[in-house]
């Protein structure tokens, strides 16, 4: 099955767009295909950072119980700097 696309106008800063352009004469993709593949690495990193920060966090909140339990003292804090429950 294919899958639907949709047309998007977009507005590029000239330098940006001449990067694009370049990689896309580089990588023998065109200039559509050179923006959506940057696109998908991006969203592919970005969740792949959120998944490993989720599982840090999580394994640090393990860490943090245990001490507690332990009678340590400690201060619980997020990794990603929103503020703790």
């Amino acid at each position: 099955m294919e899958e639907s696309t949709k047309a998007l106008q977009v507005r590029f800063p000239e330098n940006m767009y001449n990067r694009l352009a370049r990689n896309a004469k580089i990588n023998r993709r065109s200039l559509n295909a050179e923006i959506v593949f940057c696109l998908e690495e991006y969203f592919s990193e970005e969740q792949t950072m959120v998944l490993r920060f989720s599982t840090t966090q999580e394994k640090c909140d393990m860490v943090i119980k245990k001490a507690q339990e332990l009678g340590i003292e400690v201060k619980p804090v997020h990794l990603l700097g929103l503020p703790d429950k």
